[in-house]
């Protein structure tokens, strides 16, 4: 798994890369950590192939410190695996999920 990020305006948009999966979570986990301090962010996973619960649950806690202090998380371009891995754990009922990284930002004007 690989991570990049870029802003656009004052959004933070964190790109994900290839499989996510229990050691590349942990991986994830302290990068986030570097990413704290933004209010808005992004997750793209576009070019995302797979997620386990590990991933999930990173997403999950990583969601949880942004809205503690007044922040917020989405999601956006899930497909394949990681779609199906959503829908089964019906992850949208817990972050904000958009189809694009378009409407993604939109969402974040709302």
């Amino acid at each position: 798994m690989e991570i990049g990020h870029k802003y656009i305006n004052d959004i933070l948009v964190i790109n994900l890369f290839g499989e996510l999966y229990c050691e590349q979570a942990m991986i994830l986990e302290y990068q986030l950590q570097e990413f704290y301090a933004n209010n808005k962010v992004i997750i793209n996973c576009e070019e995302l192939d797979y997620i386990d619960s590990k991933g999930l649950g990173i997403l999950v806690k990583f969601k949880k410190l942004l809205s503690e202090k007044g922040g917020k998380l989405a999601i956006c371009a899930v497909s394949g695996k990681v779609k199906k891995v959503f829908d089964l754990t019906h992850f949208e009922t817990v972050i904000q999920v958009y189809e694009t990284l378009k409407e993604a930002i939109e969402g974040f004007k709302e």
